[in-house]
C-alpha cells in the first residue's frame, strides 16, 4: 500500500496533502497568535476597577478571578450557593490583601 502511494507523481500527493496542511495551518496559526499576543490586561484597556465573573469559585471562572486579580482589579465572585464560594472569597482576599472581593451566591438554573 505504502509502495503505492510512493509511486503517485508528486502534484498528487500535493493534492492527497492539501487537507491536513489546511487543517495543521488552521490549527497552529491561532495558537501561535495567541502565544504572541500575551494576556490582555483588561484594567488597562478599559481603565475598569471591577470584574465581575461567574462560576468563580471552581474550575475556569477560578483562574479567571486569579488572572484579573493579578491585574489588580478588584472582583465580584458569582458562584453556585455551595461550600466552595466562600472559601474562593477567603482564599483570593488572603491571597490579594490590597484588593476587594465580593461573594454573591447565585444559581442561574431554570426553575
Amino acid at each position: 500500500m505504502l509502495g503505492l502511494l510512493l509511486s503517485l507523481p508528486k502534484p498528487v500527493l500535493l493534492l492527497l496533502a492539501c487537507p491536513t496542511i489546511l487543517w495543521v495551518t488552521a490549527y497552529f496559526l491561532p495558537l501561535l497568535y495567541i502565544r504572541l499576543r500575551g494576556t490582555q490586561d483588561l484594567k488597562k484597556k478599559y481603565d475598569a476597577k471591577w470584574a465581575l465573573v461567574t462560576g468563580g469559585s471552581t474550575g475556569i471562572g477560578r483562574a479567571i478571578c486569579e488572572e484579573l486579580a493579578k491585574q489588580g482589579l478588584n472582583i465580584v465572585v458569582v458562584g453556585l450557593p455551595d461550600g466552595f464560594l466562600e472559601p474562593a472569597v477567603k482564599e483570593l482576599t488572603d491571597k490579594y490583601a490590597g484588593q476587594e472581593f465580593v461573594g454573591v451566591a447565585a444559581s442561574f438554573a431554570p426553575g
